[in-house]
């Protein structure tokens, strides 16, 4: 697993920086930090931006789901291989994308 070492901290960094930014957004959503304003113009752009900030926040879930995936896979010394095909993903490719699954060719297919 030391093969992994860089790529675990990378990981564990982004992972600790998507949360913040999920915890950000569902302050904001919920109004944690200041309240609805009173004006109903203001409220409509408010809920506006609360669509938004929720396709962010599921986006960011997602990134959040596939890093704790990647971070397992490197429990199970899979980490390197694509979960469609078993073939490598290259190193190349990690280093671009540290919690991808999948082979740069069974990505493509799945675009």
């Amino acid at each position: 697993m030391d093969k992994y070492k860089d790529y675990r901290q990378r990981l564990l960094t982004l992972r600790e920086e998507v949360l913040g930014r999920v915890n950000k957004i569902d302050r904001d959503v919920h109004h944690l930090d200041q309240p609805v304003s009173a004006d109903f113009a203001e409220q409509a752009v408010e809920r506006e931006n609360e669509d938004v900030l929720s396709a962010l926040g599921e986006a960011a879930r997602l990134e959040l789901k596939e890093i704790n995936a990647a971070l397992l896979r490197m429990e199970e010394e899979e980490y390197e291989y694509c979960s469609e095909c078993g073939d490598d993903i290259t190193w190349e490719r990690l280093n671009i994308l540290p919690f991808t699954s999948q082979c740069v060719k069974c990505a493509a297919r799945a675009d």
